[in-house]
C-alpha cells in the first residue's frame, strides 16, 4: 500500500478544487494543480517508487522525448516555452496518480461527482452567455470554444455511465437533467466533431442500458426545443454553419502545406510549437491567426518526429490496456466504461484540434486518466 506524510484531506481537497475550475479560471486551474504537484514533490521516495507503473512509464517516455526535441528544435527560443507552459501535464500527472491511488473508491467517487457537477454549472454558463449574445458560440470566460466543447465532450460519457441508483428516481432525474445541460451546451458551441460524439455516446448509453427509452426520448426532445430557442436568440454563427455544413475551417490549406514539409524532419521534427514557423502556406489561409495544426496527431508529429508520435501512440494503447484490463476484473465496471470512453473523447477529437499541449484540456485528460489508472488498487486487492 501507498501511504502519504499528509493527512489525506490536504491534496484530496486541492484536487478537487482543480476539477472544479477547468474552465472556470485557468490561474487557479494552475495553482490548484500546482499545489497538488509541490505536496507531490515533498513525498517520500520510497513511496513515489510504489505508484510508478506502467501508465508512469508511458508518460514518463512521451516526456522525455519532448524534451530531447525542445533541445534539437529548429527554433529553440519558440520551443523552450514548452518547459513551463506544459509542465504542469507532468506535474500533475505525477501527484495525481500517486493521490488518487492513496483515496478510498468513494473519495474517488466524490471527485467524479463535484468535476460532473462543476461541467453542469459550465455548460449552463456558456449557454447563457451564448442566449445573450456574449459569444457566437457558447464557450466560457476563460477559454475558447474548442476547450469549453472537449472539456463538456470529456465530462458526458462519465455522466452517461456514472453509477445509478435505479430504485431512486432523484438519481435519474438528475443524470437526464446534467445529460440536457451539458448536450445544449455542446450544440450550442457548434463543435461537429463534438456534437457527432455527443451523440454516439447517447446511442452506447442507450444500447449498454444505462439510458432508457423514456428518458432518451425526454433528453432529445428538450434539446431540440432549447437548442431551437437558443438559435433563435442567437443565429449569427449557425447560418454561417448551415449555408457551409461541410466546411473545412481551413484544414484542406492545413493538410497541403503538411504534405509539402511531411518528411523534411522525420525523426525528430522540427521541435515543440513550432508551427507559426515551418507551415509554408500562411498566404492560402483564410485565418491568419492560426497557431496549430488543428489534428494533434500531424502536430506532435512535427514537433517531435517519428520518436515523439511512437512515445504518444504508445501512451494510448497503454491507457486501454489498462481499462480493458480493469473491464475483465469486472470491478466498478460502469465507473471505468464512462472514463474509457472519455478518454476515447479526447483521442477522437485530436483528429479535428488537440489536447496535450492544451493548458486546460491535458491537466483535464490527466484526471481522467489518472482515475482510470487507480482502479488497479482495486482490481490488484
Amino acid at each position: 500500500m501507498i501511504s502519504s506524510r499528509y493527512n489525506q484531506n490536504l491534496p484530496f481537497y486541492f484536487i478537487i478544487a482543480a476539477a472544479c475550475t477547468f474552465v472556470f479560471s485557468i490561474f487557479l486551474l494552475q495553482i490548484f494543480a500546482g499545489i497538488a504537484a509541490l505536496l507531490w514533490l515533498f513525498e517520500k521516495n520510497i513511496e513515489k517508487k510504489k505508484a510508478f507503473d506502467i501508465l508512469t512509464a508511458a508518460v514518463l517516455t512521451f516526456g522525455i522525448i519532448r524534451l530531447i526535441t525542445v533541445f534539437t528544435s529548429e527554433y529553440p527560443n519558440v520551443s523552450y516555452e514548452v518547459l513551463y507552459k506544459e509542465g504542469i501535464f507532468y506535474l500533475f500527472f505525477f501527484s495525481a496518480n500517486f493521490y488518487l491511488k492513496i483515496f478510498s473508491v468513494e473519495k474517488r467517487l466524490i471527485i467524479i461527482q463535484i468535476f460532473l457537477f462543476a461541467a453542469a454549472i459550465a455548460s449552463l454558463t456558456g449557454i447563457i452567455s451564448f442566449n445573450l449574445n456574449y459569444y457566437d458560440r457558447a464557450q466560457s470566460f476563460s477559454s475558447g470554444y474548442t476547450v469549453f466543447s472537449t472539456y463538456l465532450l470529456a465530462a458526458l460519457p462519465i455522466l452517461i455511465f456514472s453509477p445509478l441508483n435505479k430504485d431512486d428516481k432523484k438519481d435519474r432525474y438528475l443524470r437526464v437533467i446534467g445529460i440536457i445541460i451539458i448536450v445544449i451546451g455542446l450544440v450550442t458551441s457548434l463543435g461537429r466533431t463534438s456534437i457527432a460524439l455527443a451523440v454516439l455516446f447517447l446511442v452506447f448509453g442507450v444500447i449498454l442500458k444505462k439510458i432508457s427509452y423514456r428518458d432518451i426520448l425526454i433528453i432529445l426532445i428538450v434539446v431540440s426545443l432549447l437548442a431551437l430557442l437558443s438559435f433563435h436568440n442567437n443565429s449569427h454563427q449557425v447560418i454561417g454553419r448551415i449555408d457551409n455544413p461541410v466546411g473545412l475551417s481551413d484544414r484542406d490549406v492545413l493538410y497541403k502545406g503538411a504534405k509539402e514539409i511531411l518528411f523534411n524532419h522525420p525523426i525528430l521534427g522540427y521541435g515543440p510549437r513550432t508551427f507559426k514557423s515551418i507551415f509554408p502556406l500562411f498566404s492560402e489561409m483564410t485565418d491568419k491567426g492560426v497557431g496549430g495544426w488543428h489534428n494533434e496527431f500531424l502536430q506532435i508529429y512535427f514537433d517531435s518526429g517519428i520518436f515523439g508520435l511512437t512515445a504518444y501512440l504508445l501512451l494510448i494503447a497503454c491507457i486501454y490496456f489498462i481499462g480493458i484490463k480493469l473491464l475483465k476484473s469486472r470491478i466498478y465496471t460502469d465507473v471505468i466504461i464512462g472514463l474509457l470512453f472519455s478518454v476515447s473523447s479526447f483521442i477522437l477529437s485530436a483528429f479535428t484540434s488537440g489536447f496535450i499541449t492544451s493548458a486546460v484540456l491535458s491537466v483535464l485528460f490527466v484526471l481522467v486518466i489518472t482515475l482510470l489508472n487507480s482502479f488497479k488498487i482495486e482490481h490488484l486487492n
